[in-house]
């Protein structure tokens, strides 16, 4: 089966221009890489391990809307609806 991640999906030049613009950060475990809290359209495209997105309601615990590994992109959902949901 082919790989369907985003970073497969796009063009070496593509690529190459996000890693330009783009910075790398290392999270650690539990770590937040984004927070509903926090709604300025950035979106990240994980390089290794993998990551939880969950959406927290004001009434109870977070469901587990997807995990996320290498070459996923994160947040993109959001940015284009201007809303966050956190991922670690």
């Amino acid at each position: 089966m082919p790989s369907s991640c985003f970073h497969d999906l796009i063009g070496t030049p593509e690529r190459d221009a996000l890693e330009r613009i783009g910075r790398t950060r290392p999270y650690t475990r539990g770590e937040h890489v984004f927070s509903e809290a926090a709604d300025d359209g950035a979106t990240a495209i994980i390089t290794s391990g993998r990551c939880r997105v969950v959406s927290y309601n004001d009434d109870g615990p977070g469901a587990y809307l997807a995990v996320r590994g290498k070459g996923d992109i994160i947040g993109e959902m959001a940015a284009a609806a201007h809303r966050v949901a956190p991922s670690w």
